[in-house]
């Protein structure tokens, strides 16, 4: 909610590319073929939001996705338009940082994040709790103004992530914290459980979500 992941940087130029007259975008054809993390920009063919996040968030193309569960490409792409629907997604409903920050609550967070934490920490034994997720704080942030969320802070002195979460916690939270670099989560060990089952330059997520959908099949 706090707009911090590295993507968010390219939410404007990837929403401008969708916006693209298509022969502009003919190129975006030929990623088809690519399965790997050239070949999702093949979203961005298609202008509906949906696509727009596919091409950030997405794992497979729709070649990719297709051949996988034995169909048509042309049921993915249906699928697609089906799920903007659903959704009340429309073109233009959003400018691309809060539409990535909407997409993000409603798929990434809801069926990654929440669903792996919840996972983890019960195997554990521990009772994990997310009170920046308190429905009422959520609603605060969502309906500041974007200038808040994405420009530096005047306050902070210097630039970093988050800066308005930054600002509102810089005389509780130390600098060292505030001002690293790397973004930190809750990072859970997929990696180093796939290490050996992938090629040198395979992503382990797309290896994981393969061995998922093997077992919901099975």
């Amino acid at each position: 909610i706090f707009w911090g992941y590295e993507h968010y940087k390219i939410a404007g130029i990837m929403r401008r590319a969708q916006g693209l007259p298509s022969f502009l975008k003919s190129p975006l054809y030929a990623l088809k073929s690519k399965d790997n993390r050239w070949g999702k920009l093949t979203y961005l063919k298609k202008s509906d939001p949906i696509c727009f996040y596919l091409g950030i968030r997405g794992l497979f193309n729709p070649t990719k996705i297709a051949e996988t569960l034995g169909t048509q490409e042309e049921d993915v792409w249906r699928y697609i338009r089906e799920l903007n629907e659903a959704n009340g997604l429309r073109e233009g409903r959003f400018t691309p940082l809060p539409l990535l920050s909407f997409l993000e609550i409603k798929f990434y967070l809801l069926n990654q994040l929440l669903k792996d934490a919840d996972m983890m920490s019960m195997h554990h034994g521990i009772e994990l709790r997310t009170p920046f997720l308190d429905y009422k704080f959520v609603e605060y942030v969502a309906a500041l103004p974007e200038k808040f969320k994405s420009r530096p802070a005047p306050s902070l002195g210097k630039k970093t992530r988050k800066p308005f979460f930054a600002a509102m916690a810089r005389n509780i939270v130390p600098d060292e914290i505030i001002f690293r670099g790397k973004k930190r989560g809750f990072t859970l060990p997929f990696e180093l459980w796939l290490d050996g089952e992938r090629e040198k330059n395979d992503n382990w997520s797309r290896l994981w979500a393969l061995e998922v959908m093997r077992r919901f099949l099975k």
